[in-house]
């Protein structure tokens, strides 16, 4: 509530939040398009992009040729990254290439619904669409379908909520992760001393 204040977007005002260097390979100039589409179903969705990178002027630049400066804010690198994801309704990821997400893991952690690219490591971390949505890479339009179906909710998006915190609270917690990899070790050495 207080991050939503900050930058002056109402409460109940859907709030969509991407956090990544702004970089060919992630994709953000996909979510300047695809918030053209969102933004005709629900015109008072609200975008923040916090992140730095050598595409800045030219998202930028997009951003003001689609007339889309209202809805869409650059906000740079901001120390504050989880509580931008938790003040969140959706959490885009629109990457071109991506591999285990912490951004994917802390939305989950914080019970925020995310949606990203069918790409690298995106795809495991949703489980089939258990644990978050997954659309076709390099697609505004889908990706904005993706945002829409978060935003339009419903029960299912509850459960997916709740199996992905289960998920990143337990499967991907950094005991579960040391355990997974000391198990990997101990076979690898395990086979090399027979």
């Amino acid at each position: 509530a207080e991050l939503r204040r900050r930058f002056g977007i109402e409460a109940g005002r859907p709030l969509i939040a991407c956090i990544a260097r702004l970089m060919p390979d992630k994709g953000v100039d996909l979510l300047i398009e695809a918030a053209r589409h969102v933004l005709a179903r629900s015109p008072d969705a609200a975008f923040l992009i916090a992140g730095d990178g050598p595409d800045r002027e030219a998202l930028s630049e997009r951003c003001s040729d689609l007339s889309l400066q209202s809805a869409i804010r650059f906000l740079g690198v901001r120390e504050d990254a989880g509580d931008l994801i938790a003040a969140s309704d959706c959490v885009a990821i629109p990457s071109r290439e991506e591999g285990q997400s912490y951004v994917a893991v802390e939305a989950m952690a914080r019970g925020v619904p995310w949606v990203g690219a069918r790409v690298g490591g995106l795809v495991e971390m949703a489980r089939g669409g258990q644990t978050g949505v997954l659309v076709e890479p390099e697609s505004p339009h889908d990706l904005a379908a993706g945002i829409l179906s978060i935003l339009e909710g419903g029960p299912q998006l509850i459960e997916m909520l709740g199996r992905a915190r289960g998920f990143a609270l337990t499967d991907l917690s950094r005991d579960t992760m040391i355990a997974n990899t000391v198990e990997i070790y101990e076979s690898v050495l395990g086979r090399h001393r027979h």
